[in-house]
């Protein structure tokens, strides 16, 4: 995921800032289907657990970014252990995700540019 600049069409990679929420969402989903299953289940079975998620942060990233997110939705997580003594993990959902994200060098600059038009008036 790129977001663009307007004023210079620079083009900032998103997926480093976002590191954080991937790590805090992954853990809670972890935390959440453990909790119901502390163990894998035995040879050629299955489970399945609904994990309910509602988590949001705040976090400054780099130099220039606040990021503000929110998570919210179910994933459905599957444990699945084959013939050949394998162990798979895979989930499925389509979670709400929102994000706000703040540049806060132009922040800033925008500030500063609002008490320079106010001090005109």
């Amino acid at each position: 995921m790129t977001i663009e600049v307007p004023q210079n069409h620079l083009e900032y990679n998103l997926n480093k800032h976002l590191c954080f929420v991937r790590k805090a969402l992954a853990e809670e989903i972890q935390k959440q289907h453990y909790e119901k299953f502390p163990y894998w289940p035995t040879e050629e079975e299955t489970q399945e657990s609904d994990v309910k998620i509602l988590i949001n942060g705040v976090y400054k990233s780099g130099n220039n970014f606040y990021i503000i997110w929110n998570y919210i939705g179910w994933i459905k997580v599957k444990d699945y252990v084959s013939s050949e003594n394998k162990y798979n993990a895979s989930f499925e959902g389509k979670p709400d995700i929102k994000l706000v994200i703040f540049n806060f060098e132009k922040l800033q600059a925008l500030e500063i540019q609002h008490k320079k038009n106010i001090k005109k008036c």
